[in-house]
């Protein structure tokens, strides 16, 4: 089955805000700058020195979302902005409601334009290495994301009564016609920037405060975040006019009415204009707040309740089922003989007199020869109406890594259901996992890393003795999985992804094999992500595109904060799941012998070519052989892990890929030697039968 790996028009302006112009849009772009004559369209400046070096930097739409038109210049016609469009200095841009455009100026400077909004690009030049860039805002909305890069940056938004300066971070402008201009920063905001108002004052955010003329100190801000177009019909056009006045916003009197509106619609109206494309949600760790966000460092508290959870929240998804919106959420809890027992709850957040009920709880079971099977749950993700959680480890299993699906509806009071084991992914996982809408779980975690030390030391450069396994790391992999086939569908590791390139924004010198812990984990727009705690004991907020071609101008580790102000909340995330996904992948049925001295459930784990391709499939697989060998030290010594490479690809797109290739390793060691190191246990045993081991 196909795969569609497109992203929607929606899905890009989520994501463009994060990521620079591509080498070819940058390469264009420059083409038609050299064009342009930057005097003729700036504001009037003193001559440059001689020595001065000047250049027009590229000016690119990266998306738009709704009606936005543009005009080089006041005596042009307005056209329709398209994501690829090239723009000038002294070009303006407007905006209709429910309409966002992001243009990028140069290598480190991305602009959001949101509703209702008139810009006028009145300057863009790079001086001596500066990007300088100067943004109009007579009326409307104006984010900005500011990256040092190769180049420093010199930011101005000028707004009727403020002056907004900036050199590298992220916040934004708002010009409500009657209202006074308000500057805020946004939650990745690690910097300060000035606002200087026309009354002489001067504002400094920093973090996500904010600031306006009559308030300048941001601390007597934090409260004051809504905001309301009251339609000033001087600061637009008539065709603006005329489309304020039809637009119905379920409320049509209130854009052009001079009284106060009633404070609930005034707060759901500011609401609805304060998060930017695509989201998801999160819920404190006690189950009391649901919060929606966006990927810009935005939210938005959509409920609270009273808690029934006496201990931190491991996961929450939500579920569509018809006209509602459930909430699940897992906490784990303990019985009297300290065994743990997960309990699932529900509350129906479309509806607001709903409370959390509780679902089911899972009660130690089924028994096995090495006891009691106890659940333990670190994550909670959902498509198509079906319910999946992730353990990390199982005490009745030597491998890590297991993915149950949780039966939905038909429960019982005191009957406690069985979770259904659908994955075994062979690595240590991290805590967190993300349903990606197309049926595939995204897990994170870790496989370890070894040398090789000998007890008798080194002479002449020879190492003599006994070799012991030391384990002198970890190495990270991203996996996305299809728990209804059993299937890994696609993989990355720091070799092909996972590594922050030049392009990544953010701060921090941030490495995958730094994270600890994935304290919650979401998919949003194409983008994952990932909160986290490094080794260093410090937040990290990840974002993460798996779709990216991992370029310096395309890099899949899009941003990464990693400590500072912004912030660090107790709270699991989750997107709604996906109500129609694709179907399962059809797999190839098994062409040789499956090994039976591995997990049943991961030796029945198929992969995809683009998955083991990764190397991820390898070190998986190359991990279970050490575990289960009869010598693990003498094993690793051989180097007979290294054939493993060369027989994986013979059962891509197979079920039970990862058993048949273990077998047909075992098979030839067995025919070199039976009694080799890499062998099981069990197989060295049974080496006296040719076809062993099954």
């Amino acid at each position: 089955m196909a795969r569609d790996n497109g992203r929607s028009l929606a899905v890009k302006l989520a994501v463009a805000a994060l990521i620079p112009l591509t080498a070819s849009a940058v390469a264009h772009a420059a083409g038609r700058a050299q064009q342009v004559d930057p005097s003729s369209s700036a504001p009037a400046a003193t001559a440059p020195a001689a020595d001065v070096a000047r250049s027009a930097p590229p000016i690119v739409v990266l998306a738009v979302q709704g009606t936005v038109h543009h005009r080089p210049s006041p005596e042009s016609k307005w056209v329709p902005a398209k994501a690829g469009d090239v723009l000038t200095a002294g070009t303006e841009i407007s905006t209709l409601t429910k309409s966002i455009i992001q243009i990028q100026i140069g290598a480190g400077q991305i602009f959001t334009i949101d509703r209702l909004s008139r810009v006028k690009i009145a300057e863009a030049l790079n001086i001596s290495g500066t990007e300088k860039s100067t943004l109009e805002l007579p009326y409307g909305r104006v984010k900005f994301d500011v990256t040092s890069t190769q180049f420093s940056n010199d930011v101005k938004l000028v707004a009727p009564d403020a002056t907004l300066a900036v050199r590298g971070t992220e916040g934004g402008l708002d010009v409500t016609p009657g209202q006074p201009t308000n500057a805020f920063g946004g939650e990745f905001n690690t910097g300060r920037f000035d606002v200087e108002f026309d009354n002489g004052v001067t504002g400094v955010v920093t973090g996500n405060e904010q600031t306006d003329q009559n308030n300048p100190n941001p601390a007597k801000n934090e409260n004051l975040g809504l905001t309301l177009d009251i339609g000033d019909q001087k600061s637009r056009d008539q065709g603006e006019q005329n489309f304020v006045q039809n637009f119905s916003f379920n409320a049509p009197a209130l854009l052009n009415t001079p009284t106060p509106p009633d404070e609930q619609l005034r707060k759901r109206i500011a609401e609805t204009e304060r998060l930017f494309g695509s989201t998801f949600f999160s819920l404190d760790l006690l189950g009391s707040v649901l919060t929606e966000r966006d990927l810009f460092g935005n939210a938005i508290t959509r409920r609270k309740y009273d808690s029934p959870f006496s201990g931190p929240i491991k996961g929450m998804t939500i579920v569509q089922q018809g006209s509602q919106r459930i909430l699940y959420a897992i906490e784990n809890t303990f019985n009297s003989s300290g065994q743990s027992v997960p309990v699932l709850r529900m509350v129906d957040i479309s509806d607001p007199n709903s409370k959390w009920s509780d679902v089911a709880s899972y009660q130690p079971g089924p028994t096995t020869p090495f006891g009691e099977t106890e659940y333990f749950f670190d994550a909670l993700s959902s498509f198509a109406g079906r319910l999946f959680v992730l353990q990390g480890s199982v005490n009745t299993s030597t491998t890590p890594g297991h993915i149950f699906e949780l039966p939905t509806g038909g429960f019982v009071a005191g009957v406690s259901p069985t979770p259904q084991t659908r994955m075994v992914l062979g690595m240590n996982t991290l805590g967190g996992m993300a349903a990606g809408g197309d049926g595939t779980l995204y897990v994170p975690g870790t496989v370890p890393t070894w040398e090789l030390q000998y007890d008798g030391g080194s002479t002449f450069g020879k190492s003599s003795g006994e070799p012991t396994l030391v384990q002198t790391g970890t190495s990270p992999i991203l996996l996305q999985v299809d728990p209804r086939n059993n299937f890994i569908e696609n993989a990355w590791t720091a070799s092909n992804g996972l590594t922050p390139q030049s392009g990544t924004q953010g701060n921090g010198a941030f490495s995958f094999s730094d994270l600890q812990q994935v304290t919650s984990m979401s998919f949003a727009g194409g983008t994952l992500v990932i909160r986290g705690v490094t080794s260093g004991n410090e937040p990290v907020t990840i974002q993460y595109n798996p779709a990216a071609s991992n370029t310096a101008s395309d890099p899949r580790v899009v941003r990464v904060n990693e400590g500072g102000n912004f912030a660090f909340n107790d709270w699991q995330q989750g997107s709604i799941g996906a109500g129609s996904v694709p179907s399962a992948r059809d797999l190839l049925p098994p062409t040789g012998a499956i090994s039976t001295a591995l997990d049943p459930t991961f030796a029945a784990m198929g992969y995809s070519t683009q998955a083991r391709l990764s190397g991820a499939v390898e070190m998986l697989l190359r991990q279970q052989v050490l575990a289960v060998a009869s010598d693990p030290a003498r094993c690793l010594e051989s180097g007979a892990l290294q054939n493993l490479g060369s027989i994986l690809p013979g059962y891509d797109f197979q079920q039970a890929g990862m058993g048949q290739a273990a077998q047909q390793f075992y098979t030839a060691l067995q025919q070199q030697n039976p009694s080799h190191p890499c062998l099981p246990i069990v197989v060295i045993l049974n080496s006296g039968c040719p076809n062993c081991p099954k």
